[in-house]
């Protein structure tokens, strides 16, 4: 690292912030520039860096928002930034925290040009530096002004292997479609919590306009229902149900002018 950007991360990390993500209606209005998580790029990784460009791209996309100045973002070792991402249509905050290990990158760019990455050479190197990037995620509690996290972790797969950026990014386009993510079998915590969140961000007015308590209710207790599904079977019936409905209600717009529960 250079004296430079040492210092610019040292002087990062010594800005004041608080926990507390701010005026959340207003989360992702403006666009990070390009260059935003330049920092967090290195010399000869081309894939990581082409993910680390593919990350901002994405945010700006779906309406994150990019913050680089973390509380402890930055030690010797490792650096870190956070995406602040609402649900597409439940209005829920939630935040990906990715730490960066610089150490693994600095050992990977030594030798990593003398040879072409095809995929068998990926699932061997990512397996080893399988730490390269740590993903948590949370969602923003109203209720207790708090941060609660949700257990979703970027899975390695050695036969489709992928660099760990391009999981940030499926993280993205998964909590920006929340409400559909949440059936699926593996996402257990992510159900149980969106329980809880879609119901206080309802009443507080910043869930999508087409959702009635009534359309809340049906889909939480469906939620309920794939939780306590004794066969995969009844899960999947029950999945599908939920699905069919979120459909018919989001994509007809017309819906909204019959709606007599809408929160303004």
């Amino acid at each position: 690292m250079t004296r430079s950007r040492a210092i610019r991360r040292l002087a990062r990390n010594m800005s004041k912030r608080h926990d507390n993500p701010g005026p959340i209606e207003n989360t992702g209005e403006e666009k990070s520039p390009e260059w935003v998580l330049d920092d967090f790029k290195y010399p000869e990784m081309t894939s990581h860096n082409r993910s680390i460009d593919w990350i901002v791209d994405v945010s700006n996309t779906l309406g994150a928002e990019i913050r680089t100045e973390v509380d402890g973002g930055y030690s010797h070792c490792s650096e870190s930034f956070e995406i602040m991402i609402r649900g597409r249509a439940s209005g829920i905050l939630y935040r990906i925290s990715v730490t960066q290990s610089n150490k693994q990158l600095e050992i990977m760019s030594k030798r990593v040009s003398e040879f072409t990455m095809t995929s068998r050479e990926s699932a061997v190197i990512l397996y080893a530096f399988r730490d390269l990037m740590e993903i948590r995620v949370s969602w923003w509690d109203i209720c207790t002004s708090r941060w609660e996290y949700i257990c979703m972790r970027d899975e390695l797969n050695e036969l489709t292997p992928h660099w760990p950026g391009d999981g940030v990014v499926s993280m993205l386009y998964l909590l920006h479609n929340d409400l559909e993510q949440s059936t699926e079998l593996s996402l257990k915590t992510l159900r149980r919590e969106m329980r809880k969140a879609l119901v206080i961000y309802w009443f507080n007015g910043m869930s999508s306009p087409l959702m009635t308590m009534s359309e809340v209710t049906n889909f939480s207790e469906g939620l309920r229902e794939l939780e306590n599904a004794e066969s995969k079977i009844d899960f999947l019936e029950t999945r599908k149900r939920m699905l069919d409905s979120l459909e018919r209600l989001l994509a007809n717009p017309d819906a909204l002018g019959d709606k007599e529960e809408v929160v303004e």
